[in-house]
C-alpha cells in the first residue's frame, strides 16, 4: 500500500456529514481503565448529553433521536437512570 501517512484525514467534517444520524451510544467515559466510579461519571455524561441537545436541538440539520449509553453491568443501570433523570425527566428513559 502506498498512502501517505494521514491522508484522508484533511477534510473538514461539515453538517452535511453528519445530517443523517439519529442514534448513537456512548460508553460510560472512564470507568473502565480509567477507574473514574460509574455514580460519578454517569453525572458528568448526563450533563454534556444535555447540553449538547439544549444547544443543537432547534437547529434545522439536527437529527439526532436516540442517545444511548453502555454500562458494563446492572448495578451501573440505577445511577446512570438517576443522571439522566436529574436532568431530562422521566420522559427520557426507554
Amino acid at each position: 500500500m502506498n498512502q501517505q501517512k494521514g491522508a484522508g484525514l484533511s477534510k473538514k467534517a461539515s453538517t452535511e456529514d453528519y445530517a443523517s444520524i439519529t442514534s448513537i451510544m456512548f460508553l460510560i467515559f472512564g470507568t473502565g481503565q480509567g477507574g473514574v466510579p460509574v455514580v460519578t461519571a454517569a453525572p458528568a455524561m448526563a450533563h454534556g448529553i444535555y447540553d449538547f441537545v439544549m444547544r443543537y436541538r432547534q437547529h434545522p440539520q439536527f437529527t439526532l433521536r436516540d442517545i444511548h449509553l453502555c454500562v458494563y453491568s446492572v448495578a451501573d443501570v440505577e445511577p446512570v437512570e438517576t443522571a439522566l433523570q436529574s436532568f431530562f425527566g422521566e420522559r427520557i428513559l426507554s
